[in-house]
């Protein structure tokens, strides 16, 4: 593999050969690591808009209601360390045509791993079979690179056994709480080994005011609620 940076001031682009296995590409990102289709700059007439990711500190722009309902996933997931939308633009000649793809976000983990992320209302290969080659062919560069790749639709993003889940933990993302508040959520896991929410709740100075700061803590990386049931008192949350 080769690579180097252009001269431009805000794009760096990075060429890619994998010789062994006849791959080329080019890969075109902001240097300050913004998105390359800024919000506003959308195409066509699809709802975009604007969400307050707490685990970033910014703003984030998406382009559908999916990729707002799957940023959710991306700000709750204890592993995932960080995230960003349209993160590069990525060309190539493929069976004699230049081929451009700008991803919908590049989720960074915790051990390091990066995955990229397509957002589709739904897809069926087989129905766009030009399209697929062109997905095909670029994340098989991604895997090249140590990345990985998938695409997730509608019916996966908003599967009713956890989005209901999700959306309560992010709405209460913005929620604050303390050092103190910590250390004691800390103790109690120590005092229970396993704690469910029934046990946590009583830390605080409500119970009403609690469950918004547990949500915002697995924001913040400290505990992980399971978002597989509904958030009771008898829901089991882990230390992160």
């Amino acid at each position: 593999m080769t690579a180097r940076a252009s001269t431009l001031p805000d794009v760096e682009r990075r060429l890619l050969d994998f010789l062994p296995a006849r791959l080329a590409a080019t890969v075109y990102q902001r240097r300050d690591e913004g998105p390359m289709r800024p919000a506003g700059r959308r195409r066509g007439l699809r709802p975009g808009g604007l969400y307050y990711s707490q685990k970033m500190g910014r703003l984030v722009g998406y382009e559908s209601e999916n990729e707002k309902y799957d940023f959710y996933r991306s700000e709750i997931a204890p592993d995932v360390v960080g995230y960003r939308e349209q993160p590069h633009t990525i060309e190539a000649v493929i069976a004699g045509n230049v081929r451009r793809y700008t991803p919908d976000r590049e989720d960074r983990f915790a051990d390091g791993r990066i995955e990229i992320v397509e957002v589709k209302d739904e897809f069926e290969a087989d129905k766009d079979s030009d399209y697929n080659a062109k997905l095909d062919y670029f994340a098989e560069v991604y895997e090249r690179l140590g990345w990985s790749f998938r695409l997730t639709t509608r019916n996966e993003i908003k599967d009713p056994t956890t989005f209901q889940t999700v959306e309560t933990v992010q709405r209460y993302r913005r929620a604050s709480f303390t050092a103190g508040e910590i250390a004691d959520v800390r103790r109690r896991f120590s005092e229970y080994g396993e704690c469910r929410l029934a046990d946590l709740l009583p830390i605080f100075s409500s119970e009403l005011a609690g469950l918004p700061k547990l949500c915002a803590m697995m924001v913040g990386r400290i505990v992980i609620l399971d978002i597989h049931s509904k958030l009771e008192p008898t829901s089991i949350v882990k230390l992160s």
